[in-house]
């Protein structure tokens, strides 16, 4: 086996550890939103969501997540730049802040995107309530950067 190709490899096999530690992460952000949401009267639309909707983890979306709210089933994608154990708090506020979307929406007080009934929700859930994340820019494009490098690897591998 070649050093690029075991490169690969290993880029696989960490990106699998980085995946499965943030499922695990956004476990823990999912009770604390329904911890501190324990008191809201929007608590029982709040809980439903939280269990139900899926959220998933994606190398191709553009930013960096994302409320899918009609056509059903409603589930959240997550860019998986926030994967890196050092986007912990940018997991957190994107999970919340795509959550309020599809909260806001099953509530029946969705006015626009980012609304002052958005805001409402997003805040509940301990989310910073802002339409754009400030480094998104920066963090896609390191994304994409090392998204072109696995390409790259995939052709040395076929034309040794």
């Amino acid at each position: 086996m070649t050093d690029l190709a075991s490169s690969a490899d290993n880029l696989e096999e960490l990106s699998k550890v980085l995946i499965k530690n943030a499922y695990d992460e956004i476990d823990k952000i999912l009770e604390a939103i329904l911890k501190i949401s324990r008191t809201s009267k929007y608590f029982p639309t709040i809980q439903k969501v939280v269990k139900e909707c899926p959220i998933t983890f994606s190398s191709s979306l553009a930013q960096i997540g994302l409320a899918h709210i009609y056509p059903p089933p409603q589930r959240i994608d997550i860019n998986t730049i926030l994967c890196l154990p050092n986007n912990r708090i940018q997991l957190y506020d994107t999970v919340a802040h795509e959550l309020a979307h599809i909260i806001t929406f099953n509530l029946g007080l969705r006015e626009v995107a980012h609304g002052k009934n958005w805001k409402m929700i997003a805040k509940l859930l301990g989310s910073t309530p802002d339409a754009i994340v400030a480094d998104t820019d920066s963090v896609i494009q390191g994304y994409s950067a090392i998204r072109r490098l696995k390409r790259k690897n995939k052709l040395n591998e076929r034309n040794p």
